[in-house]
């Protein structure tokens, strides 16, 4: 059947698929201890989750911008390393230290590619 000629009852429960596997992602993220970020295909922050524990991070400082207006040259570079090796099929992983109101605090980022369609889309850092 072509999607146009989907009666309401069909949209309705495909409508309820999906918030039932929305419900399921946010429940599985709920119970990590990392953040999870989604850059797109131009390396902008589009979207993220943060631990219930540690939500005092402020989405306006990354939300909407490009990785290297956000993070330190330095960091930067690691960042696109990975990105490399993901383009070759290899794991993209760094870590590195950063000043914090609490003092020094070291990261550990794992990058993976997104896909749709099996076309890349953009980049799931978590850390």
């Amino acid at each position: 059947m072509r999607d146009e000629h989907k009666t309401k009852s069909q949209l309705i429960e495909e409508l309820q698929l999906i918030r039932g596997r929305e419900t399921e992602l946010q429940n599985i993220l709920r119970t990590m201890d990392d953040f999870v970020f989604i850059l797109d295909k131009n390396n902008r922050f589009v979207s993220f989750f943060a631990p219930e524990d540690q939500q005092k991070m402020n989405p306006f400082n990354f939300m909407g911008k490009k990785h290297n207006e956000v993070m330190s040259p330095e960091v930067d570079k690691m960042f696109n390393e990975a990105l490399a090796k993901i383009a070759a099929g290899e794991t993209g992983e760094y870590e590195y230290r950063q000043e914090t109101s609490t003092g020094e605090k070291w990261y550990s980022v794992k990058l993976s590619p997104m896909f749709e369609s099996g076309k890349n889309v953009g980049n799931v850092a978590v850390s």
